[in-house]
Parts: C-alpha cells; sequence; structure tokens
C-alpha cells in the first residue's frame, strides 16, 4: 500500500467518522426522547388510574411514540452498524483485502471502535497489513520466466518454392 493509498484512505475515514458521529448523536437523541415518552407514559398511567375515561387517548398517543422513539433507535444503531462496516470494508478494499479473509483472521468492526465509537485507523491499517503479512497477500507478483520448451524463438528458414514434398524432405530426420 503506497501513501497515497493511505492518505486516499484517511480521507474517507474521516467521512465515515463524521457520518458515525452524526449517527450516533441521532441514537441518542432517540434513546432520550424514548426515556423522555416512558416517563410520561408512567405518568399517564398513574393519572388514568386516577380517573377513569379521561386518559385513555392521551396514553394511546405517548404509546404510538414510544413506539416510533423505539423503532428509530433500533433504525438508527442498525445504520450506524452498517456505517462502521463499510469503512471498514472501505480501507480493506483499498488495500486490496478480502473481508472474508480479514474476518478469518478474528478481526470484527467492534475491534477498532474508540471509546467514542469512533473508528480507530491506526489500528485497522496495522490489522490490514498484519492480516496481509500473515496470509502473504499483496505480495509482489513472480516475474514470469521463459519457457525452456519453446526453444530459442528462432524459426527455420523455408524453402520459398516448391511443391510440400520437397519441404518434407529437406526437414524430415533419417
Amino acid at each position: 500500500m503506497s501513501d497515497n493509498d493511505t492518505a486516499t484512505t484517511d480521507d474517507g475515514a474521516e467521512d465515515f467518522d463524521a457520518t458515525i458521529a452524526s449517527l450516533e448523536q441521532r441514537a441518542e437523541t432517540a434513546e432520550r426522547e424514548r426515556d423522555e415518552l416512558r416517563t410520561q407514559l408512567d405518568a399517564t398511567q398513574d393519572d388514568a388510574d386516577e380517573s377513569e375515561g379521561d386518559g385513555q387517548g392521551k396514553r394511546k398517543g405517548v404509546r404510538e411514540r414510544l413506539t416510533e422513539a423505539t423503532a428509530e433507535r433500533d433504525s438508527l444503531r442498525d445504520t450506524l452498524a452498517r456505517t462502521r462496516s463499510a469503512a471498514v470494508d472501505d480501507a480493506l478494499g483499498a488495500a486490496g483485502l478480502d473481508r472474508r479473509l480479514f474476518d478469518a483472521a478474528g478481526h470484527g468492526v467492534e475491534s477498532f471502535l474508540t471509546e467514542d465509537g469512533l473508528i480507530d485507523n491506526t489500528a485497522l491499517n496495522q490489522a490490514i497489513h498484519t492480516t496481509m503479512a500473515d496470509y502473504r497477500v499483496g505480495s509482489p507478483p513472480r516475474r514470469p520466466l521463459p519457457d525452456p520448451l519453446l526453444g530459442r524463438g528462432e524459426m527455420p528458414p523455408t524453402a520459398s518454392s516448391g511443391d510440400l514434398g520437397s519441404i518434407l524432405r529437406e526437414h524430415a530426420r533419417p
């Protein structure tokens, strides 16, 4: 992997880091909203127990919002996981390493996350290079050698005139 490949990978990683940070922020917001809705639901249920028919419509609205907030949180977590996986796949593709081989070496996306939930590019690149060295992937191609069975590449002179029989007699071996 050359320096240009590393620079390209780092630029792409910064884009993924920004996307991951944005998704994590949205997930935290969704979790906060869900907790607020649960609090409201609990308060509404307590009020509904006290007054029979008045809180039914309000409680139903809170439950729907809670369900929506939970679904949004789950969706954001899934999107975040797929974005992290795509960032790792992008780095692997730039290095020319197959994801299946990387996974077989025991590396997972979670092992490259920092405390903030961002991907540690240094650790990822080091793991990629270690895996490539361990499995001998990306080594320089072997130069082709001449085939000794093909000879030296010289063609015997041919008769410019004559029929097939005379040509065969000249080149026939006794």
